[in-house]
C-alpha cells in the first residue's frame, strides 16, 4: 500500500512540481510572460503540495539528518543556518553536503 501510495500520488506531485517550476523559470529567463492561467494555477497546485512536502520533509528526515528537532519550517533554512555553524560541528559538514546537493538541482538555491 505505501508503495502505491508513493508511486500514484507522490511521485507525480514531486515531478509536475519540479517540471512546473523548471517551466517557469525557462520562461523568465526568456522574458515570456508565464502568467497564463494553463501554467499559474498548476504551479501554484504544485508549489503548494511542494511546500507541505518540504515542510514534512525537514520535520521527518531532517530532524534525522541533523539530529535536532527543526527552528524552521523549511529544510533550505535549517540547511542555511548550518552552513554558517561552526566548522567543528558535525552538522556544518552535513549542511555542506545538502547545500551541494540542492544547488546541483537548483544553481545559487542556497
Amino acid at each position: 500500500m505505501d508503495v502505491a501510495i508513493m508511486v500514484f500520488v507522490l511521485y507525480p506531485i514531486f515531478v509536475g512540481w519540479f517540471f512546473a517550476y523548471a517551466y517557469a523559470r525557462k520562461l523568465k529567463n526568456q522574458g515570456i510572460s508565464f502568467h497564463k492561467y494553463w501554467v499559474t494555477y498548476p504551479m501554484y497546485i504544485f508549489l503548494a503540495f511542494g511546500a507541505i512536502l518540504d515542510v514534512l520533509f525537514n520535520f521527518t528526515a531532517g530532524s534525522i539528518i541533523f539530529r535536532e528537532f527543526p527552528k524552521e519550517f523549511f529544510f533550505t533554512s535549517r540547511v542555511k543556518r548550518w552552513t554558517k555553524a561552526d566548522p567543528a560541528d558535525p552538522r556544518q559538514a552535513t549542511a555542506d553536503i545538502w547545500k551541494v546537493r540542492i544547488n546541483k538541482i537548483e544553481p545559487g538555491h542556497i
